[in-house]
């Protein structure tokens, strides 16, 4: 084997090994590492709020009920559930309105306009302070008989 063909051979490799080395990270690390994140609050961090009052983010207009979406853009469980969140918007124009919240404005405005979904309103909150663990959560505020009532997502 000549000179060139060793120095073709190493930089042929060595650029398998980056191309593939780039795909394992891009599919197993990093996803497994969304998941993790997903999953790492352990049955303590829920305890904490269990039987708790949390304080919902207050919207620009008062209403009778609401409904709280808290989505996370990049959340594949709250982009499944698109269809969900929009039948609710549909079948229940007056029953309640709903509220979407986010971490930031408007990443979460972007990504609820691109996946075809408009709510009442959008909102910013500190998930981790409100006791909201992962996403998509949805919480439901009643002000006819003051409860409220939270429940996890797909």
């Amino acid at each position: 084997m000549s000179k060139l063909e060793r120095i073709s051979y190493v930089l042929l490799t060595v650029t398998c090994l980056l191309v593939s080395g780039g795909w394992v990270y891009d599919r197993i690390v990093q996803h497994s590492s969304d998941q993790n994140q997903a999953s790492s609050y352990t049955s303590d961090d829920e305890r904490r709020f269990l039987g708790k009052t949390i304080s919902l983010p207050t919207p620009s207009r008062a209403s009778g009920n609401e409904l709280f979406l808290f989505v996370r853009p990049g959340c594949h469980a709250c982009t499944a559930n698109m269809e969900l969140y929009r039948s609710l918007a549909a079948k229940s124009p007056r029953r309640f309105r709903i509220i979407a919240v986010g971490r930031e404005l408007e990443p979460t405005r972007n990504y609820l306009v691109q996946n075809g979904f408009q709510p009442d309103e959008v909102l910013v909150a500190d998930f981790e302070r409100l006791g909201v663990l992962g996403t998509p959560t949805i919480c439901l505020r009643i002000r006819a008989v003051g409860f409220t009532g939270r429940g996890l997502g797909q």
